[in-house]
């Protein structure tokens, strides 16, 4: 399978941002669930997916906190996840590294 490739910033907990470029990678976005509350509200919960870069593990990558996707021909905007990190993952498996991810959406703040 060919996956589309982006450069990688990595954010971690204790300040230090990695940079990687042309990585291939993959989102499974997490599924959704109805939540209804004592007083019969309700609301959809999305669940945390899970994003895969195909890269070795680096210093700190168990850390991380989020990540931004970028393409470097610029056909795409860029694409910013919360790591939502526990004590079973973020995991590497082979040459993979998964994290917990939820995709955010960001807008430019105007007066």
């Amino acid at each position: 399978m060919k996956y589309k490739k982006a450069e990688i910033m990595a954010y971690a907990v204790n300040g230090d941002v990695v940079r990687l470029p042309s990585v291939p990678f993959h989102f499974s976005p997490g599924g959704r669930s109805l939540h209804r509350g004592a007083d019969i509200t309700g609301g959809i919960v999305q669940r945390a997916g899970w994003l895969g870069l195909q890269t070795v593990g680096f210093e700190g990558w168990q850390s991380i906190h989020s990540i931004e996707l970028s393409y470097p021909d610029g056909t795409d905007c860029n694409h910013l996840f919360e790591v939502n990190r526990h004590f079973d993952a973020p995991v590497q498996d082979g040459d993979w590294l998964w994290f917990p991810a939820m995709p955010l959406v960001a807008t430019i703040y105007k007066e």
